[in-house]
């Protein structure tokens, strides 16, 4: 019962609010289609467009972790994954994304499978909103690489950038929701996206841990799961 209230509640909630967003949405590109006469206008239409973009993906992440809620209720994560699999088809839907800021991205996969016990859902929700932080927050013509790393007792998956990185003062803070970094010309955002990885990360019972990228610039964020069983028994 619980689980479905939650649920009920999620798929409500998102339909109330797409709602009026797509009916404004629609409105903008139709007046942009009109077109606009003074320079003013045009940047009040551009301010607009802006605002709608920061609901639709605010209200994505306020649902996403609506549903990370539903699952900590749920039952125990079965599936088996492959990190790589879920990584390439990441990357290939935020390419688009990428190259629209000037920006590389690069997959370093593991040579095999790294299967690990989870719900490949939650873990593509989760190194989406990685890898879609480590665009955002880049820098134009830089880099982002994703690597799948499989040990002897676990497997992790890296997503690491070029961007400004996150100072140490504020590593203790930043999975807090709502939580930004206050940062000069940076993004905008609502906090939470590190937020939804922490809370994903908890669900399927893996290990984040934030470091600075290569030679001290960017960030590095590495994410651990446990082999599936019989990987792990495997490789001993």
């Amino acid at each position: 019962m619980a689980i479905e209230l939650v649920r009920r509640f999620t798929a409500d909630a998102s339909h109330q609010m797409r709602t009026p967003l797509a009916i404004l949405r629609t409105h903008l590109d139709l007046v942009r289609r009109l077109g606009s006469e003074t320079p003013g206008g045009r940047s009040a239409l551009d301010e607009i467009d802006n605002a709608i973009n920061r609901l639709e993906r605010l209200l994505g992440q306020l649902v996403t972790l609506a549903r990370v809620d539903e699952q900590n209720i749920a039952q125990p994560l079965v599936e088996s994954v492959d990190l790589n699999e879920i990584a390439f088809n990441v990357l290939s839907e935020r390419t688009p994304q990428a190259f629209a800021r000037d920006i590389d991205v690069q997959l370093d996969r593991f040579d095999g499978p790294a299967l690990i016990p989870g719900n490949s859902v939650l873990i593509g929700e989760l190194l989406a909103n990685l890898v879609d932080n480590a665009i955002r927050y880049n820098r134009a013509g830089g880099l982002v690489l994703v690597r799948t790393v499989v040990g002897l007792t676990a497997a992790r998956v890296e997503v690491e950038d070029t961007g400004p990185g996150i100072p140490a003062a504020h590593l203790a803070r930043v999975f807090e929701r709502f939580y930004r970094v206050p940062m000069t010309n940076g993004p905008d955002g609502s906090g939470l996206g590190l937020a939804i990885v922490k809370a994903l990360s908890d669900r399927l019972g893996a290990q984040i841990v934030l470091s600075p990228g290569a030679e001290g610039h960017g960030l590095l964020v590495s994410v651990s799961f446990p082999l599936a069983k019989q990987d792990a028994e495997s490789s001993v």
